[in-house]
């Protein structure tokens, strides 16, 4: 069909098209849609549900441990929520049920140490107090107890559940905290997952073993990693969280002392301790002027710090028999209970090296006052936050949290890369030998002549 006027028909095909292109498809039937999402949804909801559902059953028996503690996630919510920090008021729920179950079932203390972020999940991280029986026999040059990083013990699981989910991390050693000082790596969400980097991440020790030198998982401690690889994901995260909470749980001055009687204050000169409740409440430390709390000088460091070997105490020295003499120069020691006011970021100019660390109020402005929240917030480890207020007491004491991927931010002054030394090159000959040397025992560089066995031979038949 040719119309002699084409033009005509030009707006009837032009809405015929908009009309296709704009079409609405109309939604499926609700019978399809569920037979359709049964494969894709439904198996993942039904484990999910089945995962929550314990927390949820009462327990057969209310009663609940005497050592067992864990915190009030719900009161710390509130408080985070002021210094802009919240992970919803229904997963915080599931979280504290969660921590509760595993207070119950460790029969010890938790604190919600906080989250680390991955690139598939995040892992949820638990801090309970390490027994020392879980150690076992230590060799004190390969891995520090309870007076250094592994005064803790931490658990991680990926979505909230009863205390099986949580998932015990292996102790750290010094090593691995030096190797991890100089590695930058996203974390996988995987404890499994192999950790390739350089220079490598050690595993295994000699301490991690039993003083018999056997290896037999029933008398392995748990340290000696049974549960994973060598070289895995599992032993990076163990060491940044000894980091963090090395640097960057804080509390305020009075709270923490040194104890009146250290346990073997030779061999570990340095120990801190949360200071005890006195009798008279009004003779507790307290800060009254909130001024005082935006002061960094007012803010200590709760955890000993960490040195440059990965180590809190002094290096034991060996006397003759192996044994640990006690160190003499104890003033290389840093202060264990140092105000942040002194954590600086390397400068060319030490005078104008700028602080890690940022104090803020909430509420501030016109509804700022006495009580107001002071939230300080760790520059060098971004998520990592402390908050207090004129109302905490030893009770009370400040909210530690951190949410972030584990890493530290890079230094306004680079750290150039050095290649690590070689090893010594070996002797290959000692000198000459004495004169009063036996002369069966001085090697000789003569070669000798090479000896051939003949085989034997048969007898020959007759």
């Amino acid at each position: 069909e040719q119309p002699a006027n084409a033009n005509d028909g030009f707006e009837d095909i032009s809405a015929a098209v908009r009309a296709e292109l704009t079409k609405v498809s109309k939604p499926p039937q609700e019978e399809k849609m569920a037979d359709a999402s049964l494969p894709s949804a439904r198996e993942p909801q039904l484990a999910w549900v089945e995962k929550q559902t314990p927390l949820f059953k009462p327990p057969a028996d209310d009663t609940i441990p005497d050592k067992a503690d864990f915190p009030d996630l719900l009161d710390d919510a509130a408080t985070l929520e002021w210094a802009g920090i919240s992970l919803g008021s229904e997963y915080t729920y599931l979280l504290y049920l969660s921590l509760k179950s595993l207070a119950v079932s460790k029969n010890t203390k938790v604190r919600f140490w906080g989250k680390v972020l991955t690139m598939n999940g995040d892992y949820y991280v638990a801090e309970t107090t390490t027994d020392k029986s879980d150690l076992g026999e230590l060799q004190e040059l390969e891995v520090e107890g309870v007076f250094g990083p592994n005064k803790y013990t931490y658990y991680v699981m990926k979505e909230p559940g009863d205390a099986s989910v949580w998932i015990q991390l292996p102790h750290v050693t010094p090593k691995q905290i030096i190797v991890c000082r100089q590695l930058k790596r996203f974390l996988t969400g995987d404890l499994n997952a192999v950790v390739n980097c350089y220079p490598p991440l050690p595993s295994f020790t000699s301490a991690a073993m039993p003083s018999d030198g056997t290896v037999e998982a029933d008398k392995a401690p748990y340290h000696f990693c049974k549960e994973f690889a060598p070289n895995t994901e599992a032993h990076l995260l163990r060491a940044q969280i000894a980091r963090i909470t090395s640097e960057c749980v804080l509390t305020l001055t009075g709270f923490v002392k040194e104890p009146d009687e250290k346990e073997d204050e030779e061999r570990y000169p340095n120990q801190i301790e949360a200071t005890e409740q006195p009798e008279d409440p009004a003779d507790a430390p307290k800060i009254e002027e909130h001024a005082t709390l935006l002061e960094l000088d007012t803010w200590i460091h709760a955890e000993l710090d960490i040195g440059p070997l990965g180590r809190c105490q002094p290096i034991p020295e060996l006397d003759e028999d192996g044994g640990i003499v006690p160190p003499e120069d104890e003033t290389k020691a840093k202060d264990p209970m140092m105000s942040i006011s002194e954590d600086k970021f390397p400068a060319p100019d030490e005078s104008d090296a700028p602080s890690q660390w940022l104090v803020r109020t909430t509420p501030d402005g016109p509804g700022k006052s006495n009580n107001s929240l002071v939230v300080v917030r760790s520059l060098k480890w971004p998520g990592a936050v402390a908050i207090a207020s004129t109302s905490t007491s030893l009770g009370m004491p400040p909210v530690n949290l951190y949410i972030g991927y584990g890493m530290p931010k890079e230094t306004p002054v680079p750290v150039v890369y050095t290649p690590p030394m070689p090893k010594k090159v070996q002797v290959e000959w000692p000198g000459p030998p004495e004169e009063d040397a036996d002369p069966d025992e001085i090697p000789s560089l003569v070669e000798e002549p090479d000896i051939i066995i003949k085989p034997p031979v048969e007898d020959e038949e007759d």
